[in-house]
């Protein structure tokens, strides 16, 4: 097991510039976590976070929660994502998870990005300054038992930094390959801070598109996607 009191791998504030600085120019690999892993960091009370986790979270006892708490710390520790100050000890978190949980914690706008009927998992982003957080599925590999018999506290999310052209790349990029097979279409669903509806992109399995309820053009489409993150 990795050292508690072990030293940061570099100031927090400069790591969090430096990534940053680092998603102008390319898409940057932050962490893959577990949907348990996630509740034991307290992200399961943040925004638009995924209802089957939550609900999968919810339904452990609480002895089982305990558990989980200090297995997913001690795995923290170990990866040095997380240690205790010697001078304070207050826990410290890498800076991979800080930007994680700030931009979910107040961003400047959050978007999902969905399969209309279908259980097919989509896109979350979250504003954090001018760079945005991208979570997307990531299979479990091979076919493990163990993360089978979690259901969705075995789910794995992917996060990266990117900045707000990249990121809109990435939703436009979503939009275009065939749908899960029971899906009917693709939405879109953004809020931003002050507004008090979100905005909402429609895609039919057709390929028609409506904007809160408007038809579209389909040679706009991709602008509209686009400006759902750029705006």
């Amino acid at each position: 097991m990795g050292d508690i009191f072990g030293p940061p791998r570099e100031d927090p504030a400069a790591a969090v510039q430096r990534l940053v600085h680092d998603s102008a120019f390319d898409e940057v690999e932050l962490i893959v976590l577990s949907g348990l892993e996630l509740c034991t960091s307290g992200v399961d009370r943040q925004a638009l976070f995924d209802p089957a986790v939550a609900a999968a979270w919810r339904s452990l006892p609480d002895r089982a929660r305990d558990s989980a708490l200090r297995e997913i710390s001690a795995s923290f520790v170990f990866r040095r994502l997380m240690r205790i100050v010697p001078q304070t000890g207050k826990v410290e978190h890498a800076p991979e998870l800080n930007i994680l949980r700030d931009a979910r914690t107040d961003p400047a706008f959050a978007l999902t990005a969905a399969f209309d009927g279908s259980d097919g998992r989509g896109l979350r982003m979250f504003g954090f300054g001018e760079a945005v957080v991208i979570e997307s599925p990531v299979a479990a590999p091979g076919r493990r038992r163990d993360v089978q018999r979690m259901g969705p506290l075995g789910w794995l999310f992917r996060y990266t930094l990117a900045s707000k052209p990249i990121a809109a790349d990435v939703l436009v990029k979503w939009t275009r390959p065939a749908l899960p097979r029971k899906a009917k279409g693709r939405v879109i669903m953004a809020f931003r801070r002050g507004q008090d509806r979100a905005e909402v992109v429609a895609i039919s399995r057709r390929g028609k598109a409506t904007r809160n309820g408007v038809p579209l053009d389909a040679g706009t489409l991709d602008d509209v996607v686009s400006g759902l993150v750029r705006n």
